[in-house]
């Protein structure tokens, strides 16, 4: 078990998952192999493998938040997102704090097209976590996709506050000023991406000239 734990360590997936299968099938220290299966699968990007390891362990502890998060996140991979918001539940029964599965319950229930509850799941998080810059975030995009721009502009600008190398955060800022038709924001915040990213600033501008041909015609 030492052996699978150090190859873990390294970051050597594959080795790891030849050396756990055998305590997988004598019992030997079953949860904590299943987990690292399943962590080993789940980076690999073989969801349907970690689906069933992460399954089996929170079969072996029902009481683990972990294994249901990352059984949520498995079964994101393999596109079943439905059964996904499922696991992250039984993560938040177990904590209802646990934010990490909030997380990613509220990105995936967006991705559903659940939009409503979606954005529920993130003011929870600015609420309970505000100095969490992923929450604010989600709650911009949520809110800049039902177009009420100005409150997705403080989401964002939130989140930059928080951590202002947040590049994803800066390019939809930039994104709503584009929008809304401010041009001096615009351009000041493409000029401030194109410092760190200069193909990401160019993307940017050429969306935002499309957008706007569009909404011409």
């Amino acid at each position: 078990m030492e052996r699978a734990r150090e190859s873990f360590s390294k970051g050597n997936f594959k080795d790891t998952i030849r050396l756990l299968k055998n305590f997988e099938r004598n019992g030997l220290d079953r949860y904590e192999s299943l987990m690292l299966l399943g962590y080993s699968y789940f980076y690999l990007g073989k969801g349907k493998d970690a689906v069933r390891s992460f399954s089996e362990a929170l079969s072996a502890a029902p009481e683990s938040k972990e294994a249901a998060l990352f059984l949520g996140k498995s079964y994101n991979i393999i596109g079943k997102r439905n059964d996904a918001v499922e696991a992250f539940r039984s993560a938040l029964k177990m904590d209802p704090d646990y934010k990490e599965a909030l997380i990613n319950m509220g990105v995936t229930l967006a991705e559903l097209g659940n939009q409503e509850e979606a954005e529920e799941t993130f003011k929870l998080i600015t609420e309970k976590f505000p100095e969490e810059k992923k929450g604010w975030y989600n709650l911009g995009l949520v809110n800049f996709h039902k177009k009420n721009y100005e409150y997705s502009e403080d989401c964002f600008k939130r989140a930059i506050a928080i951590d202002p190398t947040f590049m994803e955060a800066q390019y939809n800022l930039a994104a709503v000023y584009c929008m809304t038709g401010n041009d001096q924001l615009f351009s000041e915040s493409v000029e401030k991406i194109k410092e760190k990213n200069s193909r990401l600033a160019k993307m940017l501008a050429n969306a935002c000239n499309k957008e706007r041909k569009k909404l011409r015609r």
